[in-house]
């Protein structure tokens, strides 16, 4: 006999995106919990994307390969800002849950609301606008892991948030939107 559930499941889902959603992932209020593993719930967002939340931050999935398990997501904050400034996110940890980052990923260094008489010539660094909350005053230094002006300039900054990105080039913004790779 034809279990129902069996039936149910194979049905491939999607967001709006034409992405299509599968086992071991379900979307939320779509398909039965017994549809994908715990912790792979996904949602959608209003512009047809499906989403997945990672250390209580929502992340836009734009790519998920189930042969080689592993997705392409950008923090929904820095996918979803405009071009005018860079938002206040907070880190993010895989440590102890389901993901892992893929190999080669690097980390962009956002440094917010630093000294302004940096020793160094500003020509010298990236400094973009940044948003906390609705003030757009904040200064955002945006340095890669491997900068070696990072830990120098670092020390005076009020916040710190280390982003993953799949490959550090050109705008930051852009490296921020594109997002990384979980496995």
């Amino acid at each position: 006999m034809d279990n129902p559930y069996f039936h149910s499941c194979g049905v491939q889902r999607t967001c709006g995106d034409r992405q299509n959603i599968s086992f071991t992932f379900y979307i939320r209020d779509n398909t039965k919990f017994l549809c994908g593993y715990p912790g792979f719930q996904l949602s959608c967002n209003n512009n047809g994307q499906p989403t997945i939340n990672i250390s209580n931050n929502n992340y836009i999935i734009h790519n998920i390969s189930y042969e080689s398990h592993i997705l392409r997501v950008s923090n929904a904050i820095f996918f979803n800002s405009t071009n005018e400034c860079i938002p206040l996110a907070e880190n993010i940890s895989l440590h102890g849950i389901r993901f892992e980052l893929a190999l080669n990923q690097s980390h962009v260094h956002l440094l917010y609301a630093c000294n302004s008489p940096l020793q160094l010539g500003r020509s010298a660094l990236d400094f973009y606008l940044g948003c906390d909350g609705g003030n757009k005053n904040v200064s955002v230094l945006a340095l890669h892991e491997r900068n070696p002006k990072l830990s120098y300039v670092s020390e005076g900054c009020m916040t710190r948030v280390v982003a993953p990105v799949e490959a550090h080039g050109g705008d930051i913004r852009e490296s921020l939107r594109s997002g990384f790779l979980v496995k």
